[in-house]
């Protein structure tokens, strides 16, 4: 009986557990069930989702589309959007709350499941196929080659186990130089010097076998195995994208400048380095010249203690937070001049012009900044004058006007003191002359 009694038992605790439950189903609604308030215990509990536990943490991880700002492996915080698919063939896109791509703002990038840009493959479609073996489609969008069965003398080329196959050529010979023929798949030259696959970007390549190295990191690039094209994949910088980014002095047809003067042309290499032939004069030969600013590390100091100036590789200011530097446009520190902050002739006998290092230069020999007091300046750097009492300190600023520093009689003020015989208009009569050094000539006095 007893036993009999704690089955009943057990078996009447169960029945009363699923008669809970239930009850629990039919009084949960849709709003309990959206707030998570339909569930007894952790067991029974939904689960965060990990992607979105670790969204906003500046780095793209597992099952997250996008970041909004991220930092690269060498701590560089960068302000923008990264993406986990690379480039967007279509569209400007956008990263949600949740680091997942706002719909719509991309129409055509490596994951969509469509064959865009440079792409191989995407998912299940294919632009290249193996011709012998399973055709695998790689996260980048390109044809996994490793997965290929190669067989000479099937008349397919199977990269990059073949150079060729029977009459079949990536390329022909670039020149005129040979022919090339197959032998057991590898190409024998016969003379030629120059075609795909010689591991030598030649001819009309723009590659050949080597690629050059992703400059932000996000991904790899590769050589087309026709030696036509590079393909990204994933990454958004490198050299032959036809953008200077990275450590590049140009990209292709893409300059920064050219040559400054008629002696010559500057050439980009392969290696986006620039080739300046018989040029003398241009952008990143570390000479300020031409229309240029500055030629890093050609370029001026920082007047105050308030921080750097850099040069960009347009030779363009990088002023960071320096305030105060030759090439602002306002003269400050030691400079005679800065642009248009130039100083004006106070004759006809010529013009004042500003040089590249902010001195004055031309014919002029007359103006605020040559040291003397003349035309109507009451002062011009250490021709100022004199304090007539101990009460201050009279400078001269740069636009030859006085700092009197509190002083309160000095020659200039418009009263005569101290020693003076005049100053300005307080002079002996009007027809006496007082002169900047306040003496006076009083003959045409009555």
């Amino acid at each position: 009986m007893r036993r009999e009694a704690a089955r009943r038992g057990r078996g009447g605790d169960d029945g009363a557990q699923r008669h809970h439950n239930r009850i629990a189903a039919a009084l949960c609604t849709l709003p309990l069930l959206l707030s998570g308030g339909c569930f007894g215990d952790d067991t029974d509990a939904p689960k965060t989702d990990a992607a979105v536990q670790l969204c906003g943490n500046n780095k793209l991880d597992p099952g997250e589309e996008c970041e909004k700002t991220w930092i690269d492996d060498k701590g560089v915080n960068h302000e923008a959007p990264i993406f986990s698919f690379g480039t967007c063939y279509a569209g400007d896109p956008e990263c949600g709350a949740n680091c997942k791509l706002v719909p719509g703002s991309c129409t055509a990038y490596c994951g969509d499941g469509k064959v865009d840009g440079n792409e191989a493959c995407d998912g299940a479609a294919f632009a290249e196929t193996c011709a012998k073996g399973p055709s695998v489609c790689t996260k980048d969008c390109r044809l996994d080659r490793t997965q290929c069965i190669a067989e000479c003398g099937d008349g397919v080329i199977s990269f990059p186990d073949e150079q060729c196959d029977g009459s079949t050529f990536l390329s022909g010979c670039h020149d005129a130089s040979g022919t090339l023929t197959c032998d057991h798949c590898v190409i024998v030259a016969n003379g030629c010097k120059a075609f795909c696959g010689d591991g030598i970007k030649n001819g009309p390549e723009a590659c050949d076998r080597a690629a050059p190295a992703c400059h932000n990191g996000s991904g790899t690039v590769t050589c087309a195995q026709d030696c036509s094209k590079l393909l990204p994949g994933t990454c958004t910088e490198f050299c032959g994208d036809g953008t200077i980014n990275g450590p590049e002095e140009c990209d292709g047809a893409t300059f920064f400048a050219q040559c400054h003067d008629a002696s010559g042309t500057t050439v980009c290499k392969d290696d986006c380095t620039i080739d300046k032939g018989s040029c003398t004069a241009y952008c990143g030969d570390g000479i300020k010249n031409g229309p240029e600013p500055c030629d890093w590390p050609d370029m001026p100091s920082c007047h105050d203690a308030s921080g750097v100036v850099g040069c960009k590789h347009d030779c363009t200011y990088d002023p960071g937070s320096c305030t105060a530097f030759c090439g602002d446009g306002k003269r400050n520190g030691p400079e005679e001049c800065d642009g248009a902050a130039t100083p004006t002739c106070h004759d006809s006998s010529g013009t004042v012009t500003c040089a590249s290092d902010c001195t004055t230069g031309g014919t002029c020999t007359a103006y605020c900044g040559d040291g003397a007091k003349n035309g109507p300046e009451p002062c011009d750097g250490a021709d100022t004058p004199r304090c007539h009492n101990t009460s201050g300190t009279i400078t001269c600023t740069s636009s030859c006007t006085v700092n009197t520093g509190g002083c309160n009689a000095y020659c200039g003020d418009g009263v005569k003191n101290g020693p003076e015989e005049c100053d300005g208009n307080a002079k002996p009569c009007a027809a006496a002359i007082c002169y900047p050094d306040c003496t006076v000539d009083d003959s045409m006095c009555p």
